[in-house]
């Protein structure tokens, strides 16, 4: 008699677990939130009410360049990130994805908007590619940052001889951010951004499609000018406020304001926003270098009002802007 055959039984395939990220407890970032808030109504509330009014007269309304040119550096940002991405995506599909994605990281001060920058600059080209170009930008961004506001520490800090161990900190801290410039210069050239790229989309359970690829010499030379442009004009916005506040226009002062308020926004990481802690570093230069507390004041919050008028334009524009940019997607993608 036959015997019947044997059954193969394939064993199951092990499902993949996914990555998860740790999650850090909602109230910690509420609990630093609530102590810059403090720390901001501790800072205005040093000053008499009268004096921080003059001092906002004095503005005029030449303070709207202060909320128009960091519009200028998103929009440099937005045209660095379609020289990154080889043109394959309009500008404009750039410039929303990056206005409401800046939104709403600093709405929710998180990452949180860059995963849906990274979901819909991925309708259009591939995700590893998106993940490595953003990679890129933030890295520029970066460098250019550190590069920027040493070289100005390294210039302005004779200004504030008065207070050795400010100036030692800071002389430390511009040699540190300037080293990191320089290697992450020589990093964000390499196949670094499209491995890490690649790392992060397999750790959510993607998977690349594209080659690792170094960035192009000759889309290194496009990219850096436009990063060290948006930086000058982030210097320029704090030289037209201190200039409006004090009628002196000082370029290496404005560039000391910008260095020393990076290296505050830097050690104080942990704080939302850098709530509080802007423009508590506004006033004590202010103070320090003799242009006045309650100018110091206003400083701060004409600064903190133009980002929170920036997160409501970028919330706007992305809820005004969903339809068209769901047809948008449904559009061919322009040549490379």
């Amino acid at each position: 008699m036959a015997l019947p055959p044997t059954a193969t039984i394939t064993p199951p395939t092990p499902k993949r677990r996914r990555f998860r990220w740790p999650r850090i407890p909602k109230w910690v970032d509420s609990l630093f939130a609530v102590g810059g808030v403090a720390m901001l109504v501790y800072v205005v509330s040093r000053y008499p009410l009268p004096a921080i009014v003059a001092a906002c007269r004095r503005l005029g309304p030449l303070v709207s360049l202060a909320f128009v040119l960091p519009l200028g550096w998103q929009a440099i940002g937005a045209v660095a990130v379609w020289v990154l991405l080889a043109g394959r995506v309009e500008l404009k599909k750039i410039l929303w994805a990056r206005l409401a994605a800046d939104a709403y990281n600093s709405l929710f001060f998180s990452v949180g908007g860059e995963p849906f920058r990274v979901r819909f600059l991925s309708r259009f080209v591939p995700a590893d590619e998106v993940v490595a170009a953003l990679l890129r930008d933030r890295m520029f961004d970066m460098i250019s940052g550190y590069i920027v506001s040493a070289t100005f520490l390294f210039v302005g800090l004779r200004r504030l001889a008065g207070v050795p161990a400010l100036e030692t900190a800071l002389y430390g801290y511009a040699a540190v951010t300037l080293a990191l410039g320089i290697a992450g210069t020589l990093l964000v050239t390499t196949r670094l951004p499209s491995r890490v790229g690649a790392l992060i989309l397999r750790a959510v359970g993607g998977s690349a499609t594209a080659p690792l690829t170094r960035l192009p010499a000759r889309t290194l030379m496009r990219v850096v000018p436009l990063y060290a442009t948006a930086r000058a004009l982030g210097v320029l916005e704090k030289g037209v406020l201190i200039w409006l506040l004090t009628g002196r226009f000082d370029v290496v002062l404005a560039g000391l304001f910008d260095g020393v308020l990076n290296a505050a926004g830097a050690m104080s990481f942990f704080v939302p926003g850098a709530l509080g802690v802007f423009e508590g570093t506004s006033v004590y230069l202010f103070t320090l270098l003799g242009l006045g507390g309650p100018q110091g004041v206003v400083f701060g919050l004409v600064r903190r009002a133009r980002m929170l008028l920036i997160i409501v334009a970028g919330v706007a524009l992305h809820w005004l802007g969903r339809s068209a940019m769901a047809r948008a997607q449904k559009e061919p993608a322009p040549p490379a």
